[in-house]
């Protein structure tokens, strides 16, 4: 009796070996991804100061979706800038901008009093600057940043109030640094280029809210800024001392 248990227990254990032998291999614990580290910051290579855009080299639009279709885009051609740049202590500089709500230009060839009967508007332009714009209520666009942040390499993220029609929100812009030389090979000034999006509600600002243009126009609208600007010109080089 005893070597029949003792058969049959090696049966098991064999036919336990023989499964264990026929399974496939385990499948290897996959290793945890590694994570690479943010870059770090760009380094500043110009001096701190008060920067001023340069109009010929800077642009302005923005964009919003027109009856679902497509993104009806404008561009304001006036506007002046200042940066404030704290080489030391980048997140400490600042930026304030002004823009003529008449300087709004769509470049659209179209009739516009033949499209619209009855309005009392000339073109595209005037329509969107006293109706989209609130030219009337404030003639002037504004923006002036409260907060910049470093998200790592030449990305960050300024905060600041914007001014539209007499109404202003806080809005966010993404800012991607394009370059900087700390001296321009014309001006020999410090310059720097950088460019900003952000997107704002139609619907905060109280822009076109009634009639049809409520319903014909999306609610966002994005706004693309990119412009170079120019630090203070270098002082003149000492003359040499005459010689005795």
């Amino acid at each position: 009796m005893e070597i029949l248990m003792k058969r049959k227990l090696l049966a098991v254990i064999s036919l336990a070996a023989l499964a264990m032998a026929c399974s496939p291999p385990a499948a290897p614990v996959a290793a945890a991804p590694e994570v690479a580290p943010p870059p770090a910051p760009v380094a500043l290579v110009i001096p701190s100061g008060e920067y001023s855009v340069d109009p010929n080299h800077a642009s302005l639009r923005f964009d919003i979706l027109h009856l679902g279709l497509a993104e009806y885009n404008a561009r304001l051609t006036k506007f002046d800038a200042k940066l404030k740049v704290d080489a030391a202590n980048p997140t400490a500089s600042s930026l304030s901008f002004t823009a003529d709500a008449a300087s709004v230009r769509t470049d659209y060839a179209g009739n516009y009093q033949a499209t619209h009967k009855g309005a009392p508007y000339k073109t595209w332009d005037e329509a969107l600057a006293k109706q989209f714009l609130g030219l009337e209520k404030q003639p002037k666009i504004t923006f002036t940043s409260t907060s910049f942040t470093q998200d790592g390499g030449n990305k960050g993220t300024l905060i600041g109030d914007l001014a539209i029609g007499g109404v202003s929100k806080p809005v966010t812009f993404e800012v991607e640094l394009s370059g900087q030389v700390a001296e321009h090979p014309f001006t020999k000034a410090p310059a720097v280029g950088f460019e900003a999006e952000g997107k704002i509600k139609r619907s905060d600002y109280g822009i076109a809210t009634d009639g049809f243009l409520n319903g014909a126009l999306g609610d966002e609208i994005e706004i693309e800024f990119n412009g170079e600007f120019y630090g203070p010109p270098p002082p003149p080089a000492a003359a040499a001392p005459a010689a005795q």
